[in-house]
C-alpha cells in the first residue's frame, strides 16, 4: 500500500465510480467551497469565497501522483474532489492532463459548477473525461436556501454556464439532484429543475439524499420510494443510489490502518460500510479503529440512524457561540418559510394586545410586530428575535379569518376578478437591541371565479384559519392570476427581508444540535 499522501487520498469504494483516487487541492484539508450547501458532509464553509488562488503547489500534486504510479497504484477513476471546490485552484485542469498522458485511467471532476461562468474553468473542466456538477434548485431563492452560495453567484448565470459548457464538452456529463425534505422533494420543484436540465442535455442525471451526517443536522435522508418516484421526471429518467458497494482495496498493514483512514475521512467523510470495503476489513475491526481515532480527536466519529459516520474533526478553536434564533408565532406557514431557509430556531407562540385600523394598515402591521416582539423579548432576552404581523387589504377594508364556510365562500365572491393588498411587518432584533422593521407589501390579483371553482377551492382547501379565506401555497392556482412582490410575503414571513437582515447582522443560525 502507499504510504499516505498530503494530497491524494483513497482510492475510495464509490458507489457510482468504482475505486476512486481522490485528488485535493485545498492546503491541509481546510475546507474553501464557493456555497456552504445545507446538506455538505463535510460540515458548513467557514467562509464562502469566489477567489481562484494556488494554495497547494501543482507540481506537488503531480509528484504524488508520479509517486503513487510508481508504487503500481491502481484506480478506475482519478478524481478531482476532497475537503473544497476544486475550480477555486487555478491550475486544476493540469491533473486531467497528467492523467491522459500517464495512465489508462479515466478522470473525473466532482464540482458544485458555480464556477462554470468564467470561461477558464470551463475550458480547463473540458479536459477531464467525466465531469458531474450540480444542480439543486430552479430560481435564484431556492438557490440560496439549499447552496447559501457567495453573494457575488447569480444562479441563472450558472445554469447559463453549464449550457455553454455542453456546447464544448465531448466526455460525459452527470449532473447530480441532491433532494432535500422540505426544500426541494415536491414534485413541481423537481419538474422545474427538470426543465432547466432539458436545456442543459447531461449524459446523466443522478439524485442524491443525505447519507452522511450533513452541515445542518436538521437536513433527512429521503427514502429510497421517493426519490424512484421523482427520478421518473427528468429526462433522461435520473438515477438513485445504488444499494451495494462492490470495489475493495487490498487490506494495509495495521500500522499503516488507521493513518490512512485519518487521512482519507479528512477529506472525504464516509459510513462504516464504505470504509470497510474501501479498506477489505471486517466491521468491528474499522469500528474499533474508528472509536479510538476520535479518542485522540483525529477524527470526528457520530451514530445517526443507526450507521456510524466518520469525517474530520472538529476544530473547537472555530466553534463560535451564538445566540439561538427564534420566532415569536405559532403560524405554521411561517415556520415552513423560516425551516425552508435551511435555519434552525425555536417557536414561542406569543400574545399581545393587537390593533386593527383599515385607514392605516401598514401602521397596523408595524405596531402589531413591534408588540408581539417586545412580548417575546420580555421572555427571552438571550434570543435572535423574528415577530411578524400580517394582514390583507381590500378595497379599504382589512380581511380577516371567515366565520364559517359560507362566510368564506363570500370573501371569495367578493375577491373574484379584483386585487388585494397583503401587508406584513417584521420586528427583528439581536440580544439588548431595539426592533429593526422590515415591512413588505405584494398584490395578488385574482381571476373571475365561478361559483362551481369557488366550491371547489374549499373542498380542497380548510379555509377558515386563513386570512381571506385562501391560501396561495396550497391550490392557489384555483383563484390567483399572478401577483406582484414577494411570495413568501403573501403566505405570511417574507423571507428575503429575514434573510437579509441575518446576512447583515453576519448571523448564522446554528443546527438544532450546534454547530
Amino acid at each position: 500500500m502507499p504510504p499516505p499522501y498530503q494530497h491524494l487520498f483513497g482510492p475510495v469504494a464509490s458507489r457510482r465510480f468504482g475505486r476512486s483516487l481522490g485528488v485535493d487541492l485545498q492546503a491541509d484539508g481546510v475546507k474553501r467551497c464557493t456555497l456552504s450547501c445545507v446538506f455538505c458532509q463535510l460540515g458548513p464553509t467557514p467562509a464562502t469565497t469566489i477567489e481562484r488562488r494556488a494554495d497547494v503547489p501543482i507540481e506537488k500534486v503531480l509528484a504524488e501522483l508520479d509517486d503513487w504510479k510508481r508504487l503500481g497504484g491502481t484506480a478506475d477513476f482519478i478524481t478531482l474532489a476532497g475537503s473544497g471546490e476544486p475550480t477555486l485552484h487555478p491550475r486544476f485542469g493540469e491533473v486531467f492532463d497528467w492523467v491522459r498522458r500517464e495512465t489508462a485511467v479515466r478522470s473525473l471532476l466532482l464540482s458544485n459548477g458555480s464556477l462554470f461562468t468564467l470561461d477558464a474553468v470551463r475550458r480547463d473542466a473540458a479536459r477531464a473525461d467525466v465531469v458531474k456538477v450540480s444542480l439543486h434548485a430552479w430560481d435564484a431563492a431556492s438557490f440560496a436556501r439549499i447552496a447559501r452560495p457567495h453573494p457575488s453567484l447569480a444562479f441563472d448565470a450558472i445554469v447559463e454556464g453549464y449550457r455553454r459548457f455542453r456546447a464544448i464538452f465531448a466526455g460525459e456529463l452527470i449532473v447530480e439532484v441532491f433532494i432535500v425534505p422540505g426544500l426541494n422533494d415536491l414534485e413541481w420543484q423537481a419538474d422545474r429543475i427538470a426543465a432547466l436540465l432539458r436545456d442543459v442535455a447531461p449524459d446523466r442525471i443522478q439524485l442524491n439524499s443525505a447519507a452522511r451526517p450533513p452541515a445542518d443536522s436538521s437536513v433527512r435522508a429521503v427514502s429510497p420510494a421517493r426519490l424512484r418516484e421523482l427520478a421518473q421526471r427528468f429526462t433522461p429518467a435520473a438515477e438513485t443510489p445504488e444499494a451495494a458497494i462492490n470495489a475493495t482495496s487490498p487490506p494495509p498493514r495495521d500500522p499503516e490502518l488507521a493513518e490512512a483512514v485519518a487521512a482519507l475521512v479528512r477529506r472525504h467523510p464516509a459510513d462504516l460500510g464504505a470504509l470497510c470495503a474501501t479498506f477489505g476489513q471486517d466491521a468491528a475491526s474499522v469500528r474499533a479503529l474508528l472509536h479510538d481515532l476520535a479518542a485522540e480527536g483525529r477524527i470526528a466519529l457520530a451514530l445517526r440512524d443507526n450507521v456510524w459516520h466518520a469525517g474530520p474533526p472538529v476544530d473547537a478553536a472555530t466553534v463560535v457561540s451564538v445566540p439561538p434564533l427564534l420566532l415569536a408565532s405559532a403560524s405554521p406557514r411561517r415556520r415552513k418559510l423560516l425551516a425552508e431557509l435551511g435555519l434552525a430556531f425555536e417557536v414561542l407562540p406569543v400574545s399581545a394586545p393587537e390593533i386593527h385600523d383599515p385607514s392605516d394598515p401598514v401602521g397596523t402591521v408595524a405596531r402589531n410586530a413591534v408588540a408581539k416582539h417586545d412580548a417575546a423579548r420580555a421572555l427571552r432576552p438571550d434570543a435572535v428575535l423574528i415577530a411578524a404581523d400580517t394582514l390583507v387589504w381590500f378595497e379599504g377594508r382589512l380581511i380577516g379569518k371567515p366565520a364559517d364556510l359560507e362566510d368564506a365562500a363570500k370573501l371569495l365572491r367578493a375577491f373574484s376578478g379584483r386585487t388585494q393588498t397583503v401587508f406584513t411587518a417584521v420586528a427583528l432584533s439581536m440580544p439588548g437591541q431595539a426592533p429593526d422593521l422590515r415591512i413588505e407589501a405584494s398584490c395578488v390579483h385574482f381571476r373571475k371565479l365561478e361559483e362551481a371553482v369557488i366550491q371547489e377551492y374549499l373542498k380542497r382547501t380548510k379555509p377558515l384559519d386563513r386570512a381571506g379565506a385562501y391560501d396561495i401555497d396550497e391550490n392557489g392556482d384555483l383563484l390567483i392570476a399572478g401577483y406582484d412582490g414577494s411570495y413568501s410575503n403573501i403566505m405570511g414571513l417574507p423571507v428575503e427581508s429575514v434573510r437579509d437582515w441575518l446576512r447583515a447582522q453576519n448571523y448564522d443560525a446554528p443546527a438544532a444540535s450546534g454547530r
